[in-house]
Formats: structure tokens, C-alpha cells, sequence
């Protein structure tokens, strides 16, 4: 029977994790937004640092000796900007400029990786064993191993209280994991400190990206950012396949009446702000919705089980009072929300195709806006 050294097992199976994340998230069927990108830089260095752990632990002695060096002086340089770039990632999520006092972190943050480095490199050039030094083969921490490490898990500290103090920026679907990466961070750099001779670090990492990429990357994908809605994209997926199943369901098509002006006159702040109570009022008025949809721009979409056209006007004389009560209880906000909605009711027996169900929809919306504000409103 093979034996396998406890670190080859937790690194391997690390690296087995990593691949796999890195393999997901290159997908040519992914959006390489900035949410995306980010994220892919930080699984990059991850997988460089975890790498360069893996070559630290070959033989100190013979012909890897040199890489074994190589591979400790990488992770001990450069481990820190991990730090760096999960701010960053986070940051992208993140609604709204950030103010001098968060620049100031980044920065902060910067300088101390930058710093790490200098030392590091110092350190390794002159022999000092600052932070590590090994006597043959035997790998000894230095003086300032507990004190870097502990800098390290401050950074922890102070980035999730970052993400504490901007949750309410962040929205709501990724709040919770991104409030608990920096802690699954956190969790295996203390084990690092506290247990030799293992690479807790990097796993706790790991473990943080595996649950951002299925609680925040894959519902990116299929997720409006600013209003926590479904997108066109998965909107169109779900019409498809409702049509498919042949069974009946009812759309409802929204449009926001004078957004431009909104913007225009309020700025794009209220704007965005506009548009996102529009979508708490569509999740609390259809909680069983099939489906609700940011359609593009001003527009959303909300699909329904609803089959009885009585049953489709209760939903929207309901989704009415639900706005007109926004209004009356939100009187310090500069704008009104008006709407426009319609609506449409499929049956397997009309033999609509997704096209002229949505240019029904549409339609009913458009007699209504004409109804609202004349034939010039749109």
C-alpha cells in the first residue's frame, strides 16, 4: 500500500478543487464582466501560491533543492497580495464610489504587500531567516513568521468589517457569501499559525471560492445586479421552456413610466434606486411567481401559473395598490413611481411562439401606457 504524506493528500485534493474552479469559471459560456475577471485573477494566484507550497515541500537536498527555495520564497512574497485582490473582488460588487477613508485601505493594503515582498526578498538574499530559514533539510520558522501571519488575519478582520460596514451597497443575494469569504480566509490562516507542517491557508481559501462561484458566480450569470432579479437571459430560458411544456401560464410586462426623466432630473442614483423598489414590489406582490425579470432598461417581466384571466387581474389591481401604497409611504423620495403594465395569458391551443407571446405582452402594455400618458409617452 502506498503511502501518501498528509501535505501531498490536503494540497492535492487543493489542487484538484482549484483546477476544477478554474475550468467552471473559464467557461466559454460565461460573461467576462468585472465580477468575472476578478474572480479569475484571485483563482490564479491561489493556484500560483498553491503551487509554490507543493515545490517548498520537495526534498531540501540533491537536485530540487533549488526549487524547493524558489517555491518557499513565492509563497512567503507574495501570499499577501491574495488579500489585495480578494478587496478587489469584493469591491466589484459593491454599489456606489468609494469614499477616502476605503481608498485609504486599499492603499493601506497595497503598501503592506508591497512591503512583504521587500522584506521577503531581503530576507532570502541575506540569509537572515526572518521568516523562515532551514538546516538541511529541516524547515524552521523565523522570528517574524507569527508576527507576518498575524498582519495577515488583521487584514481578514479588516476586510470583512469592509464588507460589514458597505452590506447594505451589496446586493442582498450576495450579501451572506460575501460577508463569510473573509472568514473562511480567516479560519485557515489561524490554523496555519496554530498547526506546522500543513498548508491550512490556501484549503480555507479554496473552500471560500468553491462557495463564491455557487452562491454568487453561477447566480451572476443568470442574476440582474442591480435589481436582484432574474435577467433577459434566463427570462428567455424559462419562457422557452414553459411553451415547451405546453401547460398554460399567464405574462406580465412592466414598464416604468417617465424614467428618463428620473434620471434627468434626479440623477442616474435615483434612477437605479427607482428601478430596485420596483423590484421589491414585483417580490412582494408575486411571491410564487414562475419568474421575475428585469426585461432590459426600465422593463420587467413576471411569469405566473396564473391560467384564469379573473385570477390575472386580481394579481395586477394587487400589484397597483402595492405601488400606489410605495408612494404614500415613501413621500421624501423625489419621484413617484408610475407604470405601465400588461398582460397576456398563453394556452397550448393558441399555438403561440415566444415571439408573438412577447409582442402580445407587449402590446397590452403599450394600451396601457397610451392610456396613462397618451400616444406620445413612449
Amino acid at each position: 500500500m502506498i503511502e501518501i504524506p498528509g501535505w501531498a493528500a490536503v494540497n492535492g485534493f487543493t489542487f484538484a478543487l482549484i483546477c476544477l474552479l478554474l475550468a467552471v469559471s473559464r467557461g466559454p459560456d460565461q460573461n467576462r464582466n468585472n465580477h468575472r475577471l476578478t474572480y479569475l485573477r484571485l483563482v490564479l494566484l491561489v493556484l500560483a501560491l498553491l503551487v509554490g507550497d507543493t515545490f517548498s515541500r520537495l526534498p531540501h537536498e540533491g537536485g530540487t533543492r533549488e526549487i524547493a527555495l524558489l517555491g518557499t520564497y513565492f509563497i512567503f512574497a507574495f501570499d499577501p497580495l491574495g488579500y489585495y485582490f480578494a478587496l478587489r473582488y469584493i469591491e466589484s460588487w459593491i454599489d456606489g464610489k468609494r469614499s477616502i477613508r476605503e481608498t485609504i485601505v486599499r492603499s493601506v493594503l497595497m503598501f503592506y504587500s508591497v512591503l512583504n515582498i521587500v522584506l521577503v526578498t531581503i530576507a532570502q538574499l541575506t540569509g537572515s531567516g526572518w521568516f523562515y530559514a532551514y538546516h538541511g533539510s529541516e524547515y524552521i520558522r523565523g522570528p517574524l513568521y507569527i508576527p507576518r501571519g498575524i498582519a495577515n488575519l488583521m487584514f481578514c478582520i479588516a476586510v470583512e468589517f469592509y464588507v460589514f460596514l458597505r452590506r447594505r451597497q451589496i446586493n442582498a443575494t450576495y450579501r451572506p457569501a460575501l460577508l463569510c469569504f473573509p472568514l473562511f480566509v480567516f479560519a485557515g490562516g489561524a490554523l496555519q499559525i496554530t498547526l506546522e507542517g500543513y498548508q491550512f491557508e490556501y484549503a480555507g481559501t479554496v473552500m471560500a471560492l468553491l462557495m463564491l462561484y455557487t452562491q454568487v458566480q453561477m447566480k451572476d450569470v443568470n442574476q440582474d445586479f442591480l435589481t436582484g432579479t432574474s435577467n433577459r437571459r434566463y427570462f428567455d430560458t424559462v419562457l422557452a421552456q414553459k411553451i415547451a411544456a405546453g401547460k398554460p401560464f399567464a405574462g406580465i410586462m412592466i414598464d416604468v413610466d417617465f424614467f428618463k426623466s428620473i434620471n434627468d432630473t434626479w440623477g442616474h442614483t435615483a434612477g437605479d434606486e427607482a428601478l430596485r423598489n420596483v423590484s421589491a414590489i414585483l417580490r412582494r406582490t408575486f411571491p410564487n411567481a414562475s419568474i421575475i425579470a428585469r426585461y432590459g432598461g426600465d422593463e420587467f417581466c413576471v411569469l405566473t401559473d396564473s391560467v384564469l384571466l379573473n385570477e390575472l387581474v386580481v394579481q395586477i389591481r394587487e400589484f397597483g395598490n402595492a405601488v400606489a401604497d410605495f408612494n404614500a409611504q415613501n413621500g421624501d423620495e423625489p419621484y413617484r413611481l408610475s407604470l405601465s403594465v400588461g398582460s397576456a395569458l398563453w394556452n397550448p391551443s393558441s399555438g403561440e411562439d415566444y415571439s408573438s407571446f412577447l409582442a402580445r405582452m407587449d402590446a397590452s402594455m403599450y394600451e396601457d401606457k397610451k392610456r396613462h400618458h397618451g400616444a406620445s409617452a413612449r
